[in-house]
């Protein structure tokens, strides 16, 4: 009987704890507070440094690459920008738990929420702290996701030589991101 107490308390527990249903609240115009707090830090940052947010009409990126990536794949951001088995790219996108998730294996990434590219600059990127956290699909306000990646968001990636890449979730799931790179001016 105490077994069968235990086993009823362990798995009331772990369904709280690992709960995937879909009631949790999504953001305003999807956009949650850490991501908005980002790109006004960026923003600021890049203000202050008084070159780094260039016009409109110009753009410091240009779209080398779209890729659609299964789930539990990995993929390259360099040339030849392959699908690759979980583990074996520069990235792995796989589901962890309830949702799927980008995490870092080659690069390191800076989550810039939703920016406009044209206003980001290789220079202000290259400010940015970048770390092995992983992004995930889950929507806003979920108890274990705080760093996620609606349609629209850019994601900046170091790679170990220093190189420098933006990537734009078209569609989330299945994943379907735009790779930019840096244009030498």
């Amino acid at each position: 009987m105490k077994t069968l107490l235990k086993s009823i308390a362990l798995l009331g527990i772990s369904s709280l704890l690992f709960n995937c249903s879909n009631e949790e609240p999504l953001p305003d115009n999807g956009v949650n507070a850490a991501q908005t707090e980002n790109q006004a830090n960026l923003r600021t940052a890049s203000l202050a440094d008084g070159n780094l947010i260039q016009p409109l009409n110009q753009s410091a990126w240009r779209l080398l690459k779209t890729l659609s990536v299964p789930v539990d794949k990995g993929f390259n951001v360099t040339y030849p920008f392959d699908i690759t088995d979980k583990g074996l790219g520069d990235i792995n996108w796989a589901t962890s738990v309830c949702y799927p998730e980008l995490k870092p294996v080659k690069v390191s990434f800076h989550n810039l929420g939703i920016v406009d590219i044209a206003t980001t600059t290789p220079l202000a990127v290259s400010k940015l702290a970048f770390n092995k956290g992983i992004i995930g699909w889950a929507p806003a306000g979920s108890a274990s996701w705080t760093n996620y990646m609606p349609v629209k968001t850019i994601i900046a990636c170091k790679t170990a030589t220093g190189k420098y890449y933006l990537l734009e979730i078209v569609v989330d799931n299945p994943l379907k991101i735009n790779i930019y790179v840096p244009v030498r001016v």
